[in-house]
């Protein structure tokens, strides 16, 4: 019986549908839509507003050609003449469609804004700002998920983790800024002898880590040893007619001999990285050699 008449329907849908302003105090009742704009894709939130509209124009053409009461237990014109109460739902129909459409599009704009927004806040948080990879805690993330993957698959998956050589001597030598510059060289190496698919990360200072998903530790040996020869072959030029060679460590470790345990995959790469350090530096350790 509610929806057998427009005026109750036109009365609270409204509300329901989108939500009471207050310019004092801002929004004091959420309609559905706003609330669903949060909630749920942006096509079932306008297929459902589609469909309310639809029913309001439905009520309202049956209202004006009287085949539908205007109010409930009413006779019909007794609270509006004939003459003021159709061109009222009339108009009244594009003003409501008028004013949904408007606040549901800026209330739409602004979700949209807030989530890109915290995206933006989430991947600041998860990035490193010198030099663009993952940072500590995003690296620590993302390899946390490779790992349970890789349990779930059964399926062998490396870590390396890298040193550069004296860096400490550069930066007291060249200065903190081509130290900065000296680990963006090393990143964009790295990264260009990467696969998509690898994770890659600053770990802190001078040490980086780098997971490779479903690779062997014989083949991630390969790989480190690639990245190793490409940074003594790409010199960077940290004054001018000064180009230096970066040399760097690299330790590998394999979930086949740690178990699908970060922690103990960790452990094992930064030990035999340190292996290398102190057996001359500037070469790749594996955990075999532990």
């Amino acid at each position: 019986m509610f929806l057998s008449v427009y005026y109750p329907f036109s009365l609270l849908g409204l509300p329901i549908g989108v939500g009471l302003l207050n310019l004092l105090n801002g929004i004091i009742f959420m309609g559905i839509a706003f609330t669903a704009l949060l909630l749920y894709p942006r096509f079932v939130v306008y297929f459902g507003l589609a469909f309310y509209v639809f029913a309001y124009y439905i009520l309202a053409g049956l209202t004006v050609t009287g085949y539908l009461d205007y109010a409930l237990a009413y006779k019909p014109y007794t609270l509006l003449h004939k003459d003021v109460q159709n061109p009222q739902i009339i108009y009244s129909m594009f003003y409501t469609t008028l004013y949904a459409a408007f606040t549901i599009t800026l209330f739409d704009i602004s979700v949209e804004r807030w989530r890109r927004y915290n995206s933006k806040i989430e991947k600041l948080s998860s990035t490193d700002e010198l030099t663009g990879l993952l940072n500590r805690r995003g690296v620590n993330q993302i390899i946390d998920l490779q790992m349970q993957q890789a349990q779930i698959t059964h399926r062998e998956t490396s870590l390396i983790m890298v040193d550069i050589d004296n860096f400490k001597k550069i930066n007291d030598q060249y200065g903190h800024h081509q130290g900065d510059l000296v680990l963006k060289h090393v990143a964009s190496i790295l990264r260009k002898n990467l696969r998509t698919s690898d994770v890659i990360g600053r770990y802190g200072g001078e040490e980086f880590v780098i997971l490779l998903p479903f690779t062997s530790i014989e083949n991630a040996v390969l790989v480190a040893e690639t990245c190793r020869k490409a940074l003594e072959q790409t010199a960077i030029e940290v004054k001018e007619n000064e180009p230096l060679s970066i040399k760097a460590c690299f330790g590998v470790s394999s979930t086949a001999f740690s178990g699908f345990d970060y922690t103990g995959l960790f452990e094992q790469a930064d030990k035999a990285m340190y292996q290398a350090k102190h057996n001359g530096k500037n070469q790749v350790r594996t955990a075999l050699t532990l």
